[in-house]
């Protein structure tokens, strides 16, 4: 996550927003599920941390932090039952040594994801890379054995918001004359791996100053953008 949100973070500097799409699902060979006929998805624990930077510092806010999981949970059922009427569901792990072996998992994906939306904006000698096969391996059948699902959707997040003291800071510059950004900046990923062949089939990040991972609007807008371009779109960008 820290690889794609440094990345994101200088695109975003430059250009204001961003979006990062990888796109492997048309590739049939990789794929063991008819993606349109798709009912159910899995979806995997979502982690999403909210931070303050301040000066020279940068703290964890807990309530905030559960406050944005909880709404991009939530904001996600919602786009997919709009989107494709696919039902999403929880997997809970059974103990803690299935736990532990999704955390690796998460972590594992996070990595191969990271890495497959770095390369778009690598330079042309790069480009072929994105035909590679993406993947986390087969070691997630535990969670298709526990759900009758296919195919696991992973996301996370990261929200980073200015302290006053940083913002304050921005201003007396300002005055200087001095250009400095008070804003923080927020990441949002969501991603489909085929549970069977632990490829990556699709995934998209956005990452914004104007993102507010714990405002339920503000998700709602990003993952519009987001989702516009999955296999479950109706209306693909």
């Amino acid at each position: 996550m820290r690889n794609l949100a440094v990345l994101l973070f200088i695109v975003v500097l430059l250009s204001g927003c961003v979006t990062a799409t990888v796109n492997t699902q048309n590739n049939k060979s990789l794929t063991n599920t008819d993606l349109s006929s798709l009912a159910k998805v899995v979806l995997i624990p979502i982690k999403v941390e909210v931070k303050e930077s301040g000066i020279g510092s940068l703290e964890k806010l807990p309530e905030r932090s559960d406050k944005a999981t909880k709404i991009v949970m939530d904001e996600l059922r919602s786009a997919f039952a709009a989107n494709g009427n696919i039902e999403l569901i929880d997997y809970v792990p059974s103990d803690d040594s299935t736990q532990t072996l999704l955390d690796e998992h998460i972590g594992l994906y996070q990595r191969v994801a990271g890495s497959a939306e770095n390369i778009q904006y690598m330079g042309p000698a790069w480009k072929s890379r994105s035909e590679y096969d993406y993947t986390v391996g087969e070691g997630l059948s535990f969670v298709s054995e526990a759900t009758d699902a296919d195919i696991a959707l992973f996301a996370y997040g990261e929200d980073i918001v200015s302290s006053g003291g940083k913002k304050a800071l921005a201003v007396l510059a300002m005055i200087g004359g001095i250009g400095v950004n008070p804003g923080g900046i927020a990441v949002l990923h969501v991603g489909l791996v085929d549970i069977k062949t632990g490829h990556l089939l699709w995934s998209n990040s956005s990452a914004s100053q104007g993102l507010s991972l714990d405002n339920n609007n503000s998700v709602k807008k990003a993952l519009v953008d987001i989702l516009q371009s999955s296999p479950i779109s109706k209306n693909k960008g």
